[in-house]
């Protein structure tokens, strides 16, 4: 299993472990602010249903997500997001599968699609390496995968979880880099 590594984009860096859990920890009080004070701030014209609550992001902030979703599953609805480096470790014992949806370039140089070495020791798995852990941790049975040649993408979707709503999916970028969708 993975334990918090080494920040991606420590590459080269100190090579010191970047912890996840003091972030993590202010993203949920700060949903945890908004979801209580919202209604009243304003008079009850705005609610937030807190089973919706979705993580989204691009590199980090798509690290950030998938973290969210692994140490605090109970408040997160899903995540949406491109370019992940996964280092979080999902506790089973305490994780409630959350349906995930990535999306990944395959000339990413700063999150490798491949999976690389961010110092001598702390691995980032790659994109469908990734998308393999998801798919574990979410008890998902069976991997379907279809490519569209006029799109140039590869759809990598696992399924059959044990939570039918939790699938996993990874849409592989066949010309893509870190920003994919950067005009």
């Amino acid at each position: 299993e993975y334990s918090t590594r080494d920040c991606c984009c420590n590459i080269g860096g100190s090579g010191q472990p970047v912890s996840f859990y003091d972030d993590l920890t202010f993203l949920r009080n700060i949903a945890a602010v908004v979801t209580d004070n919202v209604s009243s701030d304003s008079n009850g014209a705005v609610t937030i249903d807190t089973k919706r609550i979705y993580m989204g992001g691009h590199s980090n902030g798509c690290t950030a997500g998938l973290a969210m979703a692994a140490v605090h599953s109970d408040m997160v609805a899903a995540v949406c997001c491109h370019s992940p480096a996964l280092v979080t470790p999902f506790d089973k014992e305490d994780y409630k599968e959350v349906p995930i949806w990535l999306a990944h370039g395959k000339f990413d140089g700063t999150v490798d699609y491949n999976g690389a070495f961010n110092s001598q020791t702390s691995y980032i798995p790659g994109a469908e390496e990734t998308n393999q852990l998801l798919g574990r941790v979410n008890n998902c049975k069976n991997i379907t995968t279809t490519t569209v040649t006029e799109g140039s993408y590869t759809n990598i979707i696992q399924t059959d979880c044990d939570n039918n709503d939790a699938r996993v999916e990874l849409m592989s970028l066949d010309t893509a880099g870190h920003t994919p969708f950067w005009v």
